[in-house]
């Protein structure tokens, strides 16, 4: 093997750890988030009620989800950076080593799985990670809106916040 064919290698393979240090990234980041919201939608529903009081906690919530659809959004942008970089590679290890070809098994591949899932192939997974984000902003914005919008205002233990 060629000098030039083994540092596309270990480029490829450094870029593709890189990646999937950045899909680590945006996972962890959704299990906090998802984790926080949960506990805050949980502390807020103690009570059966919705309260002037439960409102910062209500926009926190949702400034996280807001934060974490900005961070998985990103966190996929780099990841996406050094899976083509990757590719990039092996495109030069294709035209260093003619008896290397990466492509063709790519398409094979890629043209197999179609076939499989034409459906699932259809979207992207980032609209599902940042879907997560959004769905507990949505969700902080919809209980605020509740209370918001609500005829009569009922807390007990806490001072109804004038609206």
């Amino acid at each position: 093997m060629k000098d030039s064919v083994e540092l596309y290698w270990r480029n490829l393979k450094d870029n593709v750890d890189h990646a999937r240090h950045h899909e680590a990234m945006r996972t962890s980041t959704t299990n906090i988030v998802v984790s926080i919201g949960g506990a805050a939608f949980a502390i807020i529903g103690y009570d059966k009620t919705i309260c002037g009081t439960d409102l910062p906690l209500l926009l926190f919530v949702a400034v996280l989800g807001i934060y974490g659809a900005l961070f998985s959004a990103k966190q996929t942008e780099r990841a996406g950076l050094h899976y083509i970089r990757a590719q990039e590679y092996r495109r030069a290890i294709d035209r260093d080593e003619p008896d290397i070809d990466f492509l063709s098994l790519r398409k094979s591949a890629d043209q197999t799985h179609k076939s499989r899932y034409p459906r699932l192939t259809q979207f992207e997974l980032q609209s599902l990670w940042i879907g997560i984000h959004i769905g507990i902003t949505v969700l902080a914005l919809v209980v605020a809106a509740t209370w918001l919008f609500s005829p009569s205002e009922v807390c007990t233990g806490a001072q109804p916040v004038a609206r």
